[in-house]
């Protein structure tokens, strides 16, 4: 296996170790008709997320998750230039890693109990991702559901992995064109927060 590969696991199981075992549920999104917001449905655990609105202008972290307060433990961004995580605490005293979110980056929420995050915004166009050798976490900004051969077309060829999380079984399910059985997935859908690892730099391109 991969050492990058070992790497972000071990990181995950070590923050994991506080982390009930029995997490339920999977991330859920729901349209809302009335304002056109964005509604996740987090579970227990942890929940890989993507924001499928443009946070326009409010990407102040605490400010973003002030109805969530209470209700969520960590949360955590994966630094691509250094290849690590960066955990966020509402409890801790000292400075924080970082304390604003950005919508090009997918994130792991820690939840302490389930809840409906409503994220407002408008829907967002056409946009790309910068890619780089090895981990990059970028978001799926859309709210329809996408087959994972259509996102990887431009640089299937580089692609060694393409992971999301499980917040039912709490751990990862990995897509790997070297695999070969059956994916264990074969679409992503609004909301959902994705890992990609590629063997050189290549740009994720989203079109309408």
């Amino acid at each position: 296996m991969d050492r990058k590969f070992v790497v972000i696991l071990f990181v995950l199981i070590m923050n994991l170790g506080f982390v009930g075992a029995d997490g339920q549920g999977s991330i859920s999104v729901t349209l809302d008709e009335s304002s056109g917001d964005c509604v996740l449905g987090f579970s227990e655990g942890w929940n890989l997320f993507s924001f499928c609105s443009e946070l326009e202008g409010n990407e102040d972290l605490a400010t973003l998750l002030s109805p969530l307060e209470g209700k969520y433990r960590y949360v955590m961004v994966w630094d691509k230039s250094t290849q690590v995580f960066e955990i966020y605490s509402p409890r801790r005293n000292d400075a924080q890693p970082f304390y604003a979110f950005d919508d090009d980056k997918s994130y792991f929420i820690y939840m302490e109990e389930p809840t409906i995050f409503n994220v407002a915004g408008t829907e967002s166009g056409s946009e790309s991702r910068n890619l780089i050798e090895g981990w990059s976490s970028p978001s799926y900004p859309y709210r329809n559901s996408l087959f994972i051969e259509d996102l990887i077309s431009g640089f299937r060829d580089d692609l060694r992995y393409l992971m999301k999380w499980s917040s039912a079984k709490q751990e990862f399910d990995v897509y790997s064109l070297e695999r070969s059985g059956a994916q264990p997935f074969d679409i992503i859908n609004m909301g959902e927060g994705q890992f990609i690892y590629l063997r050189s730099p290549n740009i994720l391109v989203y079109n309408l």
